[in-house]
């Protein structure tokens, strides 16, 4: 008999070429948020903000209207930026997009040829109805049976050791 012993190789998990898992992650990050709700509102800020900003070029003096009128546009594309990192301020958020966009029918140039209104129109919408998605049961257990197949080592944030005990006895 042989005394040598053979090494058993841990079964890795395959990784997922780099191009789609920055896909798949782009696509968890996007689901979690009211994304296209912020796209939409920010393409229409941005339209109602460009429209008086062309005339800028064309007059010598700049009058007032032409200052508001870039800054409501300014100021809904950023809440539409505003809407994928403060999820919870959506409601407010999208409430005061739809007022703004209103209020650029007069500030610029007919709400930026009607086009930027009606963007951040259906953008502060589309905040207002974005729910966040609950986590089922298929999932959370998916998730759990993913942690219980990675090693120890990447579980507990590579210590290898194992974590100290709880209460006052482990202090």
């Amino acid at each position: 008999m042989s005394t040598t012993t053979e090494a058993v190789a841990e079964p890795t998990v395959p990784r997922p070429h780099p191009i789609r898992a920055a896909r798949l992650a782009f696509r968890g990050w996007r689901r979690t948020r009211p994304f296209w709700a912020g796209v939409w509102t920010m393409l229409g800020g941005t339209i109602i903000a460009y429209v008086p900003g062309t005339a800028f070029k064309l007059m010598l003096v700049a009058n007032s209207s032409l200052v508001i009128g870039v800054v409501v546009g300014i100021v809904i594309a950023a809440f539409g930026l505003m809407l994928w990192f403060l999820r919870p301020l959506r409601i407010p958020l999208g409430v005061l997009i739809l007022l703004l966009s209103l209020a650029s029918f007069f500030t610029s140039d007919f709400g930026g040829l009607l086009l930027g209104m009606v963007l951040a129109l259906v953008g502060g919408s589309l905040a207002i109805a974005w729910v966040p998605a609950k986590v089922t049961w298929r999932e959370r257990r998916r998730i759990r049976a993913l942690s219980r197949m990675q090693p120890p080592a990447a579980r507990d944030g590579g210590a290898g050791a194992p974590p100290p005990p709880d209460g006052p006895e482990g202090m």
